[in-house]
């Protein structure tokens, strides 16, 4: 059987992640948006799949300079 859409647990199961915490990164726009299905929230895994590879890309924030004072090797 194919697997198409995820409720809200089965979600958070999949992507290590609270139920809390989707929904504010929901809200936040930092996580594919749910369809309704039957009046229920759920997730394309697709849309999941999508997602999870562009984590994978190069990050701008990784580019910058760290802040703070340099440590010296000893």
């Amino acid at each position: 059987m194919l697997i198409l859409h995820l409720d809200i647990n089965d979600t958070a199961k999949a992507v290590d992640l609270s139920p809390a915490t989707i929904d504010r990164m929901c809200k936040a726009g930092t996580f594919p948006a749910p369809v309704r299905l039957g009046g229920r929230k759920s997730w394309r895994v697709r849309d999941l799949e999508a997602w999870s590879e562009s984590l994978k890309e190069p990050d701008r924030i990784a580019d910058r300079p760290k802040r703070g004072r340099p440590r010296l090797a000893v």
